[in-house]
């Protein structure tokens, strides 16, 4: 038996109950008992109060067997985490649940006081309404804290509910409902099911309004049952409080539609005419419905006749003849639905006939004609559905389907994309989202293709939007990032939900996640536009691919943009993190062309890319192989299958006619508010990065642009990549120097990990490597080059005299000293033959600026850059002096007068402030005054009222009393006399 305890909060008191009275038997006590009748009643009332008083806790005790229906649930754990249950109901009557959790608990044995023992973390069970498609906490039905067992009832009104079960205990718990109707009871999957299906309150009142169809159709020849028959579909059709009201006219509209649709969805695709003559007949509605069927009159000559008129303009006079004769028909159609609504004619046959044969089609699926006929009238949007009752169950309605992938095992520190798929939608819906996966750290995103906009988040989780149907479909991208833990291979799923089908589909036939990422890294150089960095994206065809770029550190505001001819086209602003889910790059040449491009690229890329996978799953060494190939173009292979599949993510891009434009895409990177300022240490390293660069960039002359910022995978992009030839000619010494490389390898590597630094992400599906190219933007540098070898062909020898220059400058300003012999063997070398002047002067021109630093400078005479303010000087007397210090004392006395002027503004506002603060609390006391006053007069009257009760119950108690008396007084004067007589007998 499970107690259910109700607690009044009151105050403990120990009653006790004998029941002696009944054991004890005697005249005597009858006599007593009888008296006591005719006096006082055995029931007496108590009121509420004084039974909380009395009582402290009423425990009713519940049987379980008496319930048809029983659900248990029982957990045992070590942790803190809630658990979660879900409870689906329905029902056409009241619902009462009885409840009752148990909770498993750590006692305290301590032997501590009262009041510690009462601070035991007991369990919680709390119970609130519940829907996947909104974000906002239901209203809390039911809450119960214990640490042994409680029950309680649960009772809710008709309709169907979903409720959210969340227990929090420390050991375990266990959880048993009882309750006389059915219900399901369990995790979100076992729930889920069970709300695509209709409501019971929407089933009975489809039920209803088509057995009230039924009884119009058998009785549609029956001219007295007819009418009857009519205003019960009237009854049964119209929700309470619209009959007769204008809404109705618009809601008899809506069951005509529905109602054309079941004739659709019973008889065949080619509807004849007589059905058509059947629905008007019916709903007496001669309004357009796009009702399609042949016409026995008009098909035989529609065909032959209508193609001769479709490229010719009427004249006048055949226009008014067409109006005629449509009229003409339009009143004999008019006057033969009418007929056929007439019991007795021939018509009337006809129509009955056709409506019985539809109706036994019907009844052979009846429940489903019947929810189908009241589903189309919901799709309707009419106000007048939200009367019905069952209209509130709509909100619990559910419909939902899966998208599982899985993912391979990914290191520490790492962002990649886990799906990312197109789905077309076909109408306006409400679409909520779930992730089911086991990485901690996991994001979704769904992008509008048509408008770029990307959808609203709550909490980092996506919320419950109304997504409107569009032309290029919503794309959803899913990415996570690892942390500071390697991540297991897994799978990953997203559910899509909505209130009913059909559900958003997918572009293409199956899901596919095999991505091919490109990662770019380089250090943060600060410069006037605070650009982090800048690459230039080339497609051969309409490319998709997902962009995402982080910074040393979390605190960093950056903001990433994709431009097109240096106009922003998308752009995101985040800290230490920005990601844009999805854009689609066009290439530069017309739509036609495009498409036979991507697919050679694609087949190419895919045939290329299929002896590796082949060779991956044979040997090791070719495992070796592929990767340094990989890291060799620069891509970044998931452990995924290839696709050989020639379908596209964004079929719908595709679809959409553009006119030939030239595309310069650029994926750049800002850093705002000055929110990467470097340390000391950090600006040191980046002077360093600096004059590398430009070492570098006068050594090789362009020539070669990996020696800018490469691509790198394994290793950090800062690191100088003209190593890499040296250290494959020192992998011949021997084993020794491999390991001293790796070690330094490592140790630069820590070290520049320390430096400001990005990463930047590029993310395409893997069969189309091909199509991208992303390079580092070199287009100001080009064309500085360019122009120095452009002064350079049209004269030889020009950089060489220039650098000349520069020394002969540097030389004649620094200090003449043991240095001097130095600069003068420099400035001798410089002069070498034709041939090698072009290698020996870079060689020079680093080696100087290294020794340009510990130079000691001499001072500078700066009065040839002196600006003077007027031609001649004069010399500065007390006139001046006086005059200075005139202006200056007026200019004080100005700023004094300002100062005194605000400074009474301030005055002035703080008193009237004072003043505003004195009324408002004087209005407020007077408030309180009146309110004492009206609160003083209605007490008055009310112990008036009172002593006037009190008065009148006195009177009546007196005057029982004086009655009593009399009574007695009369007993006592009869019992006398009888005494009297007795005795003289």
């Amino acid at each position: 038996e499970l107690p259910e305890n109700h607690s009044f909060g009151a105050k403990k008191v120990s009653v006790t109950a004998h029941t002696d009275m009944e054991n004890l038997t005697g005249d005597k006590l009858k006599e007593e008992t009888q008296s006591e009748k005719t006096s006082v009643s055995r029931e007496t009332w108590i009121s509420f109060e004084d039974f909380c008083v009395c009582f402290q806790n009423l425990y009713v005790f519940h049987k379980p067997q008496t319930y048809a229906y029983n659900y248990q649930k029982t957990d045992f754990k070590f942790t803190d985490d809630q658990v979660i249950y879900y409870l689906v109901v329905d029902s056409l009557m009241p619902i009462e649940i009885l409840v009752s959790f148990s909770a498993l608990v750590h006692w305290d044995d301590t032997g501590g006081t009262k009041e510690e023992c009462s601070s035991i973390s007991n369990g919680v069970l709390t119970v609130e309404r519940f829907c996947w498609k909104s974000a906002v906490p239901g209203e809390v039905v039911l809450k119960m804290h214990t640490a042994a067992t409680k029950a309680t009832v649960l009772n809710l009104p008709v309709g169907r509910h979903i409720l959210l079960f969340t227990v929090s205990s420390p050991i375990g718990h266990h959880i048993h409902l009882c309750t006389m109707v059915p219900c399901v009871f369990g995790d979100e999957d076992a729930v889920m099911p069970a709300l695509t299906n209709e409501s019971c309150r929407f089933i009975e009142l489809a039920t209803t309004i088509l057995k009230a169809v039924g009884n119009v159709i058998n009785n549609f020849s029956s001219k007295d049952e007819l009418s009857k028959a009519l205003e019960e579909l009237e009854l049964a059709l119209c929700p309470p409080g619209i009959h007769g009201t204008g809404m109705a006219q618009e809601h008899y509209k809506v069951f005509n539609k529905a109602f054309w649709c079941l004739f659709k969805y019973v008889i065949d695709k080619k509807t004849p005419y007589r059905y058509r003559l059947a629905f008007r007949s019916f709903t007496l509605d001669f309004e357009d419905i796009q009702i399609s069927g042949d016409d026995p009159v008009f098909s035989e000559c529609s065909e032959e006749n209508l193609s001769s008129w479709q490229n010719q303009n009427p004249t006048s006079e055949e226009l008014a003849a067409a109006v005629k004769i449509q009229a003409v028909w339009k009143g004999s159609y008019v006057r033969t639905v009418l007929k056929s609504r007439r019991p007795g004619t021939r018509e009337n046959a006809t129509v009955e006939e056709t409506l019985k044969k539809l109706w036994a089609v019907i009844e052979l699926n009846f429940e489903q004609s019947a929810v189908l006929l009241l589903r189309e009238m919901f799709k309707g949007n009419c106000k007048s559905i939200e009367k019905f009752p069952c209209y509130e169950d709509e909100w619990c309605k559910m419909s939902f389907s899966d998208y599982a992938v899985t993912y391979s095992d990914h290191p520490a520190n790492v962002w990649f994309v886990i799906f990312r798929e197109t789905f077309m939608v076909p109408e306006d819906m409400v679409i909520a989202t779930k992730v089911y996966t086991t990485i901690p750290s996991c994001r979704l995103h769904v992008v509008d293709n048509d408008t770029l906009e990307e959808m609203p988040h709550v909490f980092f989780k996506l919320a419950p939007h109304v997504y409107p149907q569009n032309k290029k479909g919503y794309t959803f991208m899913a990415a996570a990032h690892t942390g500071d833990l390697p991540v297991a291979a897994g799978k990953w799923k997203l559910r899509l939900m909505s209130s009913h089908h059909p559900l958003p589909v997918l572009s293409r036939e199956a899901v596919k996640n095999a991505y091919s990422t490109r990662v770019y890294k380089g250090h943060y150089i600060p410069n006037k536009e605070n650009i982090l960095f800048r690459y230039a994206v080339k497609v051969k065809a309409p490319h998709t691919v997902t962009v995402q770029v982080q910074t040393f550190k979390s605190d960093v505001f950056i903001k990433l943009q994709i431009l097109d001819n240096e106009e922003e086209i998308k752009s995101v602003t985040g800290k230490g993190h920005a990601v844009i889910p999805v854009f689609n790059f066009l290439n530069n040449e017309s739509p036609l062309s495009s498409h036979s491009r991507k697919t050679q690229a694609i087949q190419s890329s895919t045939n290329k890319d299929s002896e590796p996978v082949r060779l991956k799953k044979t040997t090791r060494n070719s495992f070796s192989k592929d990767s340094k190939t990989s890291s060799k173009t620069g891509l970044v292979p998931e452990d995924q299958p290839m696709l050989t599949d020639d379908s596209f993510p964004l079929e719908s891009f595709q679809n959409t006619v553009r006119s030939p434009q030239s595309h310069r895409y650029m994926i750049q990177g800002l850093v705002l508010y000055d929110s990467s300022l470097p340390t000391e240490a950090q600006s040191l390293f980046v002077l360093e990065l600096r004059e590398e660069e430009k070492d570098e960039s006068e050594a090789h002359g362009g020539k070669d642009e990996k020696y800018s910022f490469p691509l790198m995978l394994t290793s950090f992009e800062g690191q100088d990549v003209a190593n890499v030839p040296k250290a494959s000619k020192k992998q011949k010494a021997g084993e020794k120097t491999e390991k001293e490389k790796s070690q330094r390898s490592d140790e630069s590597q820590q070290s520049t990990l320390s430096k400001p630094y990005w990463t930047l992400r590029v993310v395409s599906e893997q069969r189309e490597v091909d199509i991208l190219e992303v390079k580092r933007d070199t287009q100001r540098a080009d064309e500085i080059r360019a122009m120095k070898q452009a002064w350079e062909s049209a004269e030889p020898g020009r950089a060489v005299k220039a650098f000349q220059e520069r020394l002969r400058f540097i030389n004649k300003c620094a200090v003449r000293g043991a240095e001097e012999t130095t600069a003068g063997t420099e400035t001798a070398d410089l002069r070498p033959g034709s041939g090698e002047r072009g290698k020996k002067a870079p060689r020079a021109a680093t080696e100087s600026r290294s020794q340009k630093q510990k130079k000691k400078w001499e001072l500078i005479d700066l009065s040839p850059y002196m600006r003077k303010t007027r031609s001649e000087s004069v010399l500065r007397n007390e006139s001046i002096i006086q005059e200075q210090q005139i202006r200056k004392e007026e200019k004080i006395n100005h700023f004094r007068e300002l100062r005194k002027m605000a400074l009474e503004q301030r005055q002035k506002e703080e008193n009237d402030r004072a003043l505003l603060k004195q009324n408002i609390l004087e209005m407020y006391e007077n408030l309180q005054a009146s309110l004492d006053e009206t609160r003083g007069r209605v007490h008055s009257i009310r112990e008036a009222y009172r002593s006037n009760l009190l008065e009148a119950e006195r009177r009546k108690q007196e005057e029982l009393a004086a009655q009593e008396e009399a009574l007695k007084a009369e007993k006592k004067k009869k019992d006398k006399p009888g005494k009297g007589e007795g005795k003289k007998k």
